[in-house]
């Protein structure tokens, strides 16, 4: 495991329990992770490196320009889109090309290769796409929850889409036996203890994790959808 400390980046072995530090990786600030890289990716404030796990050192890469940048995530062939306050794009090398003009809260790229923007206030985007000679091509785009303040997503084991949202708590994306789309909300009248959702995380068992300022909440699968324990109010 990649871990930050406070006496910089080491890498934690597992087996040993050992921690063994980055070598060139004491004076590095990196904010964040990218999803799904392979070598993984990390955003600085002024660049992106790859971790070199053979050499255990970092190696700057011209994979995508990170000033300005507060998200990126990369697809199972290794192509970039990130966002920044204003809009998201896809990345290869220097180039960059527009795909939405909002800003974006939160990305996932799905097991089928598509790609879910959420945006700070104007919904949520499924976007199919294909790659062509260094550009990206939209097959389609399709927009739901359109003024809702997205924070946050997740794809669970079962293929549906969880979204997270400031206001009106969580919403799930299923498909039903006929292959048509279903959305079912989770909220404060539903038994959330809160609508303003910061995460939310699938465990083994098939339970979810709702976390919220004030804590956690968990939905327990049962016969009639889920069942709902109040962490925080124990």
């Amino acid at each position: 495991f990649l871990v930050s400390t406070s006496d910089g980046a080491k890498v934690f072995n597992k087996l040993t329990g050992s921690f063994t530090a980055v070598s060139n990786g004491s004076d590095k600030k990196y904010f964040n992770l990218v999803q799904n890289s392979d070598p993984p990716l990390l955003i600085g404030i002024d660049k992106t490196v790859k971790f070199d796990t053979l050499n255990n050192e970092y190696v700057p890469v011209e994979a995508i320009s990170s000033k300005g940048t507060t998200r990126i995530i990369s697809d199972r062939m290794g192509n970039l889109f990130g966002s920044n306050l204003h809009q998201l794009f896809f990345s290869s090398g220097a180039n960059s090309q527009l795909i939405l003009n909002y800003r974006i809260s939160s990305l996932l790229i799905d097991k089928k290769g598509d790609l879910w923007a959420g945006t700070w206030q104007n919904g949520l985007f499924k976007i199919k796409y294909r790659i062509k000679n260094n550009q990206v091509e939209i097959i389609a785009k399709e927009h739901y929850l359109t003024s809702e303040n997205i924070r946050t997503l997740l794809e669970d084991s079962k293929g549906n889409i969880w979204v997270g949202t400031r206001y009106k708590g969580v919403y799930r994306f299923n498909k039903n036996e006929k292959g048509q789309l279903e959305v079912a909300n989770f909220n404060q009248s539903t038994g959330l203890s809160s609508n303003f959702i910061k995460g939310i995380k699938e465990d083994g068992k098939g339970n979810f994790w709702v976390a919220f300022y004030q804590g956690l909440d968990k939905l327990i699968p049962d016969k009639n959808g889920f069942r709902i324990f109040n962490f925080s109010r124990v």
